[in-house]
């Protein structure tokens, strides 16, 4: 019989009314567990409160008591870190089996989160500590000593997403505990199981009750969590119109992280191999199910058939199907909605004229994942005012199209709405994309790679309506921290 996964409150698993089934993605007959699920209508309102309020206390003996002090905190992180390097492929299975990621892809995720972890313990040493602040020999300062430190700023709401369930609630996690910073946790259904599953662990190495409550609820009572005055900051991993409808609820601040429709120039002097094989993957990886995952590539005129013929070609020897086969990388879509979805938008781009190549390699093993596999396409000869080239996809869908000239490319991406990274390709050291890389008004500007690089010690974050502040464990101890000054006149 498969496990009852109850919500995790204050150091306690608590069962709620209804349950959420979490099916194996490649074995959807095969129950994986049931995970609780909290709903205002039919539920105790003393379960909403207890995760609150917990997290409200254990806040104020942080602050005022000296409870859990910094160096308990990056302890617990280093042995966190251990046990999630012990646990690897575990996590890793889980992952895959919950969200229908290719399996070495979810191997990725795994070290991800511990470079994650990694990060928030070297920058946590030197951020947090108490800083002396310099008086000595200052004219009209004699007799003053003091010192500065970062306080954390409260209980914090983390709303993290299905596509990268455990490094993107690493990234809320791990720095709003170093900080102090009591967090409810509140994944997407989509992957509860692999969070609670980190849950598990923190519990297992020794977190204190109410530093980390586990809330699985509908969402409706989302918006109660979020107008709770008890609740200091909200971080939020997701779509653009969920963000920032959730951004209205509340004047409280705020970190979001939407995503966008990543486009790509290619100029006439790039290597036209190396960009092709990386923006095929890139625009693969996962089914395209990544924020940052390439959308819409600009080939510079001049070069535009010599780069479609090899882009083609790269595209059609990427492996699709079963994604527990090491050597798949773009397996299933999340869910029926999703591929539906996707199936209803290559119908209207190719009502919009749109030339639509599917990949002519055969999928492997589809019999075991059929029902949510997509066909990877990439299409052509789309209108340029097409809402493709503005709006977030997230599947296995890329566009190509010509463009004049680079400084073409930089005001049309500029243009775009939602603006988190882009990528340009051309000759090393060109002195113009270096010039477009000041100009373009994006979070991160990646030259000579996919737009899907990310490093996780950096910050990310969009411009425009991609997202409200930064992520990266360094951004995210300063959101989640605030300074005080202390001044002692002798």
């Amino acid at each position: 019989m498969a496990r009852k996964y109850g919500l995790y409150v204050n150091g306690q698993y608590v069962h709620t009314h209804a349950w959420r089934p979490v099916f194996k993605s490649i074995s959807p007959s095969e129950l994986l567990g049931e995970v609780a699920l909290y709903d205002s209508a039919h539920d105790d309102p003393d379960i909403l409160d207890a995760a609150l309020e917990g997290c409200s206390q254990t806040f104020d003996q942080i602050r005022g008591h000296g409870f859990f002090p910094l160096p308990e905190r990056l302890a617990f992180l280093k042995r966190l870190k251990l046990r999630l390097e012990d646990q690897k492929e575990n996590l890793a299975q889980l992952m895959m089996h919950e969200v229908a990621k290719p399996i070495s892809l979810c191997r990725s995720e795994v070290d991800r989160a511990i470079e994650t972890l990694h990060w928030t313990l070297a920058e946590s040493e030197s951020m947090l500590r108490e800083r002396p602040l310099p008086f000595e020999g200052r004219p009209g300062w004699q007799g003053t000593t003091g010192y500065s430190v970062r306080e954390p700023r409260g209980p914090l709401l983390a709303l993290s997403p299905f596509n990268f369930p455990l490094n993107l609630a690493m990234h809320k996690l791990a720095p709003a505990i170093a900080s102090g910073c009591p967090v409810l946790l509140k994944p997407s259904p989509k992957a509860a199981l692999l969070t609670l599953c980190l849950v598990d662990y923190c519990h297992a190495e020794g977190l204190p009750p109410g530093m980390l409550n586990f809330f699985s609820c509908r969402d409706n009572d989302v918006a109660s969590l979020i107008r709770d005055p008890r609740i200091a900051h909200v971080s939020f991993t997701g779509s653009e119109s969920v963000g920032w409808k959730l951004r209205e609820l509340s004047s409280k601040p705020f970190t979001l992280e939407l995503g966008g429709a990543a486009p790509v120039f290619v100029g006439a002097d790039a290597n036209f191999e190396k960009a092709a094989r990386s923006l095929a993957l890139s625009s693969l990886s996962y089914a395209g199910q990544a924020c940052i995952s390439t959308q819409s590539i600009h080939v510079e005129a001049s070069a535009w058939e010599p780069f479609r013929e090899i882009f083609a070609s790269h595209f059609s020897s990427i492996e699709w199907g079963l994604p527990s086969l090491d050597e798949v990388v773009c397996g299933p879509v999340i869910d029926e909605a999703a591929r539906q979805r996707l199936e209803s938008l290559k119908i209207r781009l190719n009502n919009a004229g749109a030339k639509i190549h599917e990949t002519t390699r055969a999928p492997l093993q589809p019999e075991r994942a059929e029902k949510l596999l997509m066909r990877p396409a990439f299409v052509t000869d789309l209108p340029s005012n097409d809402a493709f080239y503005r709006e977030e996809c997230f599947g296995p869908l890329v566009a190509l199209r010509k463009t004049p000239s680079l400084e073409e490319f930089v005001k049309v991406a500029n243009e775009l709405p939602s603006r988190l990274q882009v990528a340009l390709w051309g000759r090393d050291n060109s002195p113009a994309l270096a010039t477009a890389a000041r100009e373009l008004d994006y979070g991160g500007i990646v030259i000579n790679e996919a737009p899907s690089l990310r490093f996780d010690a950096m910050p990310y974050g969009g411009r425009g309506r991609a997202g409200l502040g930064s992520e990266g464990p360094r951004y995210a101890l300063e959101a989640f921290s605030q300074w005080k000054s202390v001044l002692v006149k002798t």
